[in-house]
């Protein structure tokens, strides 16, 4: 047995490259390839580019050090990060796949500018239709309400369109980011 001088991993004889992080194991360490299982370890998949048997978990081949498929090298993205940002915080989800999104992003953050501007309006018209009765109820004045629910639906629509965008898309789509 050897150790990687790099993450301290212990590796085991005939590997040229650490299972672990991937850096080339010392010289020392035979250049042969083992050609059978250690006891109690079983090869569920090959590595693509040299054959050798690999643990199900194997993200490096310890043989050539060929990355193995489903192994991130750029990082990408995580479309539950993207899903739960959708519905959580509604078009900021766009920020996190920048890249690809920004338009997005700033057509959503015209469109909150306008619901803005017409809550404030709404409430600033609501405001000035309060009448209240001496010893009896308060009650608005028509007119304010309809501004207000079309300030809530471009809110709702904005939130409803940042959580279909993102569910709709594949997993591949956001490591590909």
């Amino acid at each position: 047995m050897a150790t990687c001088a790099s993450c301290s991993q212990t590796v085991a004889e005939g590997t040229k490259f650490c299972p672990n992080c991937g850096a080339p194991v010392a010289a020392t360490v035979a250049a042969a390839p083992q050609s059978f299982a250690p006891a109690g370890v079983v090869y569920t998949k090959f590595c693509a580019s040299c054959g050798n048997g690999l643990v199900a978990a194997a993200v490096i081949c310890p043989n050539c050090g060929a990355a193995q498929k489903g192994f991130k090298t750029s990082g990408g993205k995580s479309k539950t990060t993207a899903v739960l940002m959708a519905v959580f915080l509604s078009a900021w989800t766009w920020v996190y796949t920048w890249k690809v999104n920004a338009k997005k992003f700033w057509i959503a953050l015209a469109l909150w500018v306008v619901q803005i501007i017409l809550w404030t309006v709404g409430v600033s018209e609501a405001a000035n239709k309060l009448v209240c009765n001496p010893g009896g109820p308060c009650t608005f004045r028509s007119g304010s309400a309809g501004v207000l629910l079309f300030a809530g639906l471009i809110g709702f629509g904005i939130w409803l369109w940042a959580v279909i965008d993102t569910s709709t898309k594949s997993q591949e789509f956001y490591a590909s980011i």
